[in-house]
Parts: C-alpha cells; structure tokens; sequence
C-alpha cells in the first residue's frame, strides 16, 4: 500500500472509531446504485440485467460473504470450525481481490486484509 494510500485509511479508520460517519444523510437507506459510469462499458449491460433480476455484482456479493463471515467469528467456539471459518473468508478475499482486478473494482490487500489463523485463534481464547 503507498504512503497515501496508508495516511488516507488510517484517517477514515479514526474519523469512523470518533463516529464521524455515523450521522450521514442517507444513513439507512439503500444506496443508489443507477449511476454506473464506473462500471466498465462492457458490464454495464450485464449488471443492469443482475439488478432487475435482484442480484448483486459478484465483487458485492463476496464482500457482504465476507463480512458475514467476519461477524460470526467470534461466535464460533470450535477451533477446527473456527479454523475452516478463516480459510473460507481467505478464499472469498481471494476470490473478490480476482474478480475486483478484472473487473477494475477496489480488491483488498491480501497482507492487510486476510485473516490468519493462528493469531485468531489465540485472540478468540
């Protein structure tokens, strides 16, 4: 990650623990997602046939998997489960950093974002 890049996530990181975002207008509300002049040309048409269909684009499908899963986590009591929790969300995190370098979306840094095993396992004791 560059140096921008760094400086620019560890303010966002702040500004949401100080709840800066929490009062937003249009907090709660679904997003607007008609506008898709960042979709690339060639899935445009794609995309708007998932949205009347009521499917998601697969980079926000991975992420919602992905949060899900990071939110059940502390739930899980078994190790083993607890262990094959983690792989499952590396390999969506995988998955979506594929499909986001495709398709030219934001991918998530696999240093910084994948969960390792080991280390949840002890903080979750």
């Amino acid at each position: 990650m560059d140096a921008f890049a760094h400086i620019a996530e560890q303010r966002i990181r702040q500004a949401m623990e100080a709840g800066e975002f929490e009062q937003l207008e249009g907090a709660g509300r679904p997003l607007d997602l008609s506008d898709d002049r960042r979709v690339p040309r060639e899935l445009r048409t794609i995309y708007r046939i998932l949205a009347h269909a009521g499917c998601l684009p697969p980079e926000v499908e991975l992420r919602r998997e992905i949060r899900s899963l990071q939110d059940l986590l502390p739930t899980i009591k078994d190790e083993e489960a607890l262990r094959a929790a983690v792989r499952d969300i590396n390999a969506k995190i995988t998955a979506l950093n594929i499909v986001g370098s495709r398709s030219g979306g934001r991918t998530i840094r696999s240093e910084m974002a994948q969960l390792y095993a080991e280390k949840l396992v002890e903080r979750l004791r």
